[in-house]
């Protein structure tokens, strides 16, 4: 019989997952950042078993990214606001800049989705 993990924890592995390769590390340098096994991570990855709420807390530090992130798969709105309220303050030159950044990013983001599939 196969084993039917929660759509929930399998989403929440494959943002660890995609995170972690994004900053270049295997599961053992994950692992030994966090103090827990190897298999803890690649569980975790698999979405076959949830994360204490500790070891979230830390793995999301060390990941840069906030446990509503790794959870839900959203960005909290309060990051929006900052960042809305820094770019306000811009003058339109910088704002070109900015928007010339971003469209980098997202031009290496869709590359790096080419490698994924």
């Amino acid at each position: 019989m196969a084993v039917k993990y929660n759509q929930f924890t399998v989403d929440m592995g494959k943002r660890i997952f995609l995170c972690r390769k994004k900053l270049g590390m295997t599961q053992e340098e994950l692992a030994e950042k966090m103090e827990v096994s190897t298999q803890t991570i690649s569980y975790a990855e698999q979405g076959s078993k949830a994360m204490r709420p500790e070891n979230l807390v830390k793995l999301s530090r060390i990941l840069g990214v906030t446990t509503d992130y790794l959870l839900t798969g959203e960005i909290p709105s309060p990051a929006s606001e900052t960042l809305t309220e820094k770019l306000s303050r811009l003058s339109s030159e910088e704002m070109v800049f900015v928007e010339m950044i971003i469209n980098s990013c997202i031009g290496l983001c869709n590359l790096k989705n080419i490698h994924y599939e």
